[in-house]
């Protein structure tokens, strides 16, 4: 099926490629910036840090992230690129909501962490339907459902504690990071295999009019061999004294 590819779509191939090269970059720094940051919540020391200073943790994080989902849905414009952009917008303005709420509580920090992951597990599994079949969709499933079940979690919490925002926030914060550096690699392992079928369906194209110098001298010597004569023996002859 390879050797049938047209030009077309090798250069389709090719800029798919190229830009599922470019994406694993980008996955693999959002991913361990996702994973220091969540890192650096759960080192926190509750003694010394308020709810205020969660709080802006939780904003920030909340902002960032849409953004970046924003742009990313902009650029890329996926099959449902418009819900991220919605998803990302929801996200910001949870993020304003987190910083700029007056006398914010422990409840409505997590009440706006919840409803942030039950949001982005949506959008994990509206990816997951859209790249099925490809070597990374599992992914986007398994954190949309990871992300959907943590969310409900911290809505039915009753007694909230500045214990469990941290928590959530940090757990929140390297599943979605974790997940991000997974898809980097198979992004990354997507495109050597296009590049390695690509030369293989070149080499033989370009070896096909050349023989091996080995083999051209086998081939001559054989066919020496049935074109030479037999030589006939000489008779002897005895000779009388």
């Amino acid at each position: 099926m390879a050797a049938t590819t047209t030009a077309s779509q090798r250069r389709t191939g090719d800029a798919i490629s190229d830009f599922a090269g470019r994406a694993a970059w980008v996955y693999l720094a959002a991913g361990v910036l996702s994973v220091l940051f969540g890192a650096v919540v759960l080192s926190l020391v509750l003694d010394w840090v308020g709810l205020y200073t969660v709080a802006l943790f939780v904003g920030v994080f909340l902002i960032a992230w849409g953004v970046l989902h924003i742009l990313a849905a902009l650029l890329d414009q996926p099959a449902h690129w418009v819900w991220h952009v919605i998803g990302g917008a929801l996200s910001v303005l949870a993020g304003v909501l987190a910083i700029g709420w007056p006398d914010v509580t422990l409840f409505i920090l997590v009440e706006i962490i919840g409803w942030s992951l039950i949001v982005w597990g949506i959008l994990d599994l509206l990816s997951a339907f859209a790249t099925y079949g490809m070597r990374h969709w599992w992914l986007y499933l398994i954190r949309g459902f990871a992300s959907i079940a943590l969310g409900f979690l911290a809505l039915g919490r009753e007694n909230v504690t500045l214990y469990f925002v941290v928590t959530l926030l940090a757990a929140f914060v390297i599943i979605w990071g974790v997940g991000d550096i997974l898809i980097a690699f198979m992004l990354h392992g997507a495109k050597a295999k296009w590049e390695r079928e690509q030369r293989a369906i070149r080499q033989p194209s370009s070896n096909a009019g050349t023989r091996p110098a080995a083999s051209r001298t086998a081939s001559a010597r054989k066919a020496t061999a049935r074109k030479a004569p037999a030589r006939k023996a000489p008779a002897r002859t005895t000779k009388r004294r």
